[in-house]
């Protein structure tokens, strides 16, 4: 297991792939100063089911089981949505669990999406079966132009406090109902950065923190 102290992680990079005492990680690694999830072996897959929990259970054995703790309150919360938007897609685990619920209009944006494209077609084949909406836009999350409101918007890219400040300016006036942020106690400073637009934003407001593993933060629109 990779063991990082507290301050030598908020030394090092900024993205979502750290850990503290009770995070496991077994086989990450660093690359150009930022960590790297576990890229999962996904081959076996042959739907959007069978992708989503063949990729759950590789992330609870690298990272904790706690740490899909995050999928289970998408699924929750997604479950009669219409509309579902994230950011940082990585090998879509967020996103395959939204799509399990077959909600009717789905989006995701990431910077690149090198490690789910050997899978797209799987996300392609359930969103036709299914009358889903599908769209993987490749940008960064601050130059994108939004152009439709969606009812649940999922924030987990790029994790610096002044980048995700700038995310929850940007795309909290197009969502409706809820936003999740990943990774709330394993990065402290997103935390604040929260309170901070809490404070500035009073349309919205805390629902829930969940503090164990990565953790991750729900906010609701008043």
């Amino acid at each position: 297991d990779l063991h990082l102290s507290l301050r030598r992680q908020r030394q090092m990079c900024i993205r979502d792939r750290t850990t503290v005492s009770h995070y496991k990680f077994r086989k990450s690694k660093v690359e150009g100063g930022r960590y790297i999830m576990i890229v999962a072996n996904l081959k076996e897959a042959t739907n959007i089911n069978e992708y989503q929990i063949s990729l759950k259970q590789q992330l609870q054995k690298a990272h904790g089981e706690q740490y899909t703790d995050y999928l289970d309150e998408i699924y929750r919360l997604t479950k009669n949505s219409q509309s579902y938007r994230e950011i940082g897609t990585f090998q879509g685990a967020s996103t395959s669990t939204a799509m399990m619920n077959r909600i009717p209009y789905v989006e995701t944006i990431d910077i690149d999406f090198v490690h789910i494209n050997p899978y797209k077609h799987i996300f392609e084949t359930h969103a036709q079966q299914n009358q889903i909406e599908f769209k993987m836009i490749q940008s960064d999350s601050l130059k994108y132009n939004i152009d439709k409101p969606t009812e649940v918007l999922l924030i987990d890219g790029y994790h610096n406090p002044k980048h995700i400040a700038k995310e929850l300016d940007k795309y909290s006036p197009w969502t409706t109902q809820t936003i999740i942020l990943h990774d709330t106690t394993l990065f402290p400073r997103l935390w604040k950065s929260v309170q901070n637009f809490l404070s500035s934003h009073q349309d919205w407001k805390l629902v829930y923190r969940h503090t164990l593993n990565a953790g991750y933060t729900v906010l609701g629109k008043k």
